[in-house]
C-alpha cells in the first residue's frame, strides 16, 4: 500500500521545551516510524511547517498545490498531518477544491505531542491507514478519536469548529423543534410565557471503522482483511424542556428571566 504523507505542523509535530510547544520537523517522522511495515510505504513531503493557528490563505493555496503536483492515482491515499485548531477549516477547503476525488485524503491531528502519553495522534494515524486500507471512501475525511471514544472518520465538510476549550472533534447534525408558546400578560408591561418543547427531532450520522484484527470485524477480499464499517445513524425524537419567562418591558427597557425544567 503507497501512502503519501503531508507534515504541516501543529501539535501532532510539536517537541515540549521550558513548557512551550513548537514545530519540530524531526519530530514529525516518528508519527511513520510506528507504522513502519512492508505493508505500508511512506512519500513524504511538506509543503509548510506552522502552527494551524497562524495558517492563512496562503497556507492553503500552497498545501493544495502541493497536494495536486503528485500523480494521485499512483497513491492509495493520503494522510494529511495538521494541526487541530483549524482543522476543520482545512477540510473543508480541500474538499470543496478537490471533490470526491478517487483517491482519499485523511487529514489527522493530536490534542497532545506524540512525547505525552495523552497524545491521540498515534490512534488517529492507524485510523487513517485502515480507512484508506478499506477502500470504502472518495474524497476529504478526518481520522479523529475524542476523549473515551473509538478513532472516528469524519467526512471533510461536515466537520464542526472546536468548542472553546474542547479538543473533540464533531460532525454536523440537524434537529427540528416543535415550540408551542402559552403568553400571559399581567399588565401593559408585565407578562409571563410557558413554552414545551412538545417534539424534537434529530439526526446524526458517525462511522467508525472497527479494528480489522478482530474477528467478525473484517471480511476477506482477494486474500485480504478489509474493515467492516459501522455505521452509526441516531435518529431522536421525544419531549425535551418546559421553559418558562418572566418579562418585564418598558420603552426604554426590556427585562427577561427564563428558568427551564
Amino acid at each position: 500500500m503507497n501512502i503519501l504523507v503531508l507534515f504541516t505542523g501543529g501539535t501532532i509535530a510539536c517537541s515540549r521545551s521550558d513548557g512551550a510547544l513548537s514545530p519540530d520537523a524531526d519530530n514529525s517522522y516518528a508519527l511513520l516510524q510506528r507504522f513502519d511495515s512492508a505493508d505500508v510505504r511512506f512519500t513524504t513531503a511538506s509543503p509548510y511547517f506552522v502552527l494551524s493557528e497562524n495558517l492563512g490563505t496562503a497556507h492553503l493555496r500552497r498545501l493544495y498545490d502541493c497536494l495536486t503536483g503528485y500523480d494521485l492515482s499512483c497513491f492509495d491515499g493520503v494522510i494529511i498531518a495538521h494541526g487541530t485548531d483549524t482543522l476543520a477549516y482545512t477540510a473543508a477547503y480541500l474538499s470543496l477544491r478537490l471533490g470526491l476525488c478517487d483517491t482519499p485524503v485523511v487529514l489527522v491531528s493530536a490534542a497532545y505531542p506524540l512525547s505525552d502519553s495523552r497524545t491521540n495522534g498515534f490512534d488517529n494515524m492507524r485510523g487513517a491507514i485502515d480507512f484508506i486500507a478499506s477502500r470504502q471512501g472518495k474524497g476529504v475525511f478526518v481520522s479523529y478519536k475524542n476523549d473515551g471514544e473509538p478513532v472516528r472518520i469524519h467526512r471533510g465538510t461536515m466537520v464542526l469548529p472546536h468548542a472553546p476549550y474542547d479538543d473533540s472533534v464533531r460532525n454536523f447534525s440537524w434537529s427540528v423543534s416543535l415550540r408551542p408558546t402559552l403568553t400571559y400578560e399581567f399588565s401593559e408591561h408585565l407578562s409571563a410565557e410557558l413554552s414545551l418543547d412538545f417534539l424534537s427531532v434529530g439526526y446524526i450520522v458517525d462511522k467508525e471503522y472497527r479494528d480489522a484484527d478482530r474477528p467478525g470485524h473484517y471480511h476477506m477480499v482477494d486474500g485480504e482483511k478489509v474493515q467492516d464499517v459501522l455505521t452509526t445513524s441516531t435518529m431522536y425524537a421525544g419531549l425535551n424542556t418546559l421553559m418558562e419567562t418572566l418579562r418585564w418591558e418598558s420603552p426604554m427597557l426590556r427585562l427577561g428571566f427564563n428558568w427551564t425544567f
